[in-house]
């Protein structure tokens, strides 16, 4: 069994054509439709259209976009320290604080990179650096803080151009010094006490001897001195003698022969008074 489809002629704008494409025995045909007709022209359509598909609708690329890749990241410049020394003690952190710096720095596995304020982020051919990051050598502060860490930072200089380690020994001499002086004007203050404990003593040994409590104080002294007494022992016989419980035995040569001479003019009495 066949089916008929009957035809109506449609206008066609442009150049527009409607071509039959037969699908199957048993359903309707498609229309499909090309841009060649003249404009006035008509096609016939049909009632049971049920696609119609432009075939100058689709667009294809003849070329292949190009992605461009990307420029390696700027390393900056590295910061090298002598000795094997590391930038955690030795680099002077608290510089960036005091001086307008024109670049900032990144530690990443004990290696010190700068980077310049002014850096594009981008390395610039087979260079590893950008322009300004490879210009950070010839700056002036930068020249200066390599030759301080070649050769050392002076001690008078602001505490801002020494790292960890040049702070921590300035510190620990400092604390030699203070111990030091510390030490020593503790010594001296004691030495200072017993000097002026030995002048008190030898100031009240004066006044017990001017007090004229005492009888041959002469005698005492010289006896004292011989036994090799200090001030506090002479005190102490002086005062003893003052009260009655020390009695000086020894007599000079010229006591002797008056107490001779008194014996004989008035006998044992006047010799015993004498005594």
């Amino acid at each position: 069994m066949h089916h008929s489809a009957s035809s109506v002629a449609v206008p066609i704008t442009g150049t527009e054509v409607a071509t039959k494409v037969a699908t199957s025995p048993t359903s309707p045909d498609i229309l499909v439709t090309t841009k060649h007709s003249k404009l006035g022209k008509s096609v016939p359509k049909e009632d049971n259209i049920r696609d119609i598909i432009d075939v100058d609708s689709f667009k294809f690329e003849d070329t292949l976009e190009h992605t461009k890749t990307p420029a390696p990241a700027c390393k900056g410049y590295t910061l090298s320290f002598p000795d094997s020394k590391s930038p955690h003690t030795v680099y002077p952190f608290a510089l960036h604080d005091t001086l307008v710096l024109p670049w900032d720095y990144m530690v990443k596995n004990s290696a010190m990179s700068l980077f310049a304020r002014s850096c594009t982020g981008h390395s610039e051919g087979e260079l590893l650096a950008c322009q300004s990051c490879r210009q950070l050598p010839k700056n002036k502060i930068l020249e200066g803080v390599l030759a301080r860490l070649a050769e050392g930072v002076h001690e008078n200089a602001n505490f801002a151009y020494h790292g960890f380690s040049g702070l921590q020994e300035m510190l620990r001499r400092k604390n030699q010094q203070i111990d030091f002086y510390r030490l020593r004007g503790l010594n001296q203050a004691k030495n200072l006490l017993s000097k002026a404990t030995a002048l008190s003593e030898q100031k009240r040994l004066v006044t017990a001897i001017a007090s004229g409590k005492v009888n041959r104080v002469d005698r005492i002294i010289t006896m004292g001195l011989r036994q090799k007494k200090g001030v506090r022992r002479l005190l102490a016989s002086l005062e003893a003698a003052a009260q009655g419980y020390y009695h000086p035995k020894s007599f000079t040569e010229e006591e002797d022969m008056r107490a001779l001479l008194l014996w004989k003019l008035g006998g044992n009495q006047v010799a015993q008074i004498n005594h």
